[in-house]
């Protein structure tokens, strides 16, 4: 999941370009160009990934939070908010990918070869 590879095959690229191609973002490729199964399952099915991406972002911004507050106790409260929103507008295209990626791989089975 973490490289963005086609859930069926694990070989093939999964979207059109890195998630940091901000006109491509979140592009899938119709069909993976190793295994040939389509990214596309239903209007709509993707929706669901704005739920893990939710989580992801939620959990991210907890563990920069706690790391900073271990590391960095006398930060001020400003300077913490700065740094997650900073870290959130930086990490935002890839954990979008990311967690289209996860919620693919929830539904589409892992075949184990390729063609």
């Amino acid at each position: 999941m973490i490289t963005l590879a086609c859930p069926h095959c694990r070989v093939g690229p999964f979207f059109l370009s890195h998630p940091y191609d901000l006109g491509k973002a979140g592009d899938l490729h119709d069909k993976c160009p190793e295994c040939g199964r389509s990214n596309h399952m239903e209007p709509g099915f993707y929706y669901g990934a704005m739920y893990v991406s939710y989580g992801l972002g939620v959990g991210a911004c907890l563990g920069l939070f706690l790391l900073l507050r271990g590391f960095f106790p006398m930060m001020p409260l400003y300077w913490v908010i700065a740094a997650l929103a900073g870290f959130m507008v930086l990490s935002g295209p890839y954990l979008y990918a990311l967690s289209k990626s996860i919620w693919a791989n929830l539904f589409i089975p892992y075949s184990g070869k390729t063609r």
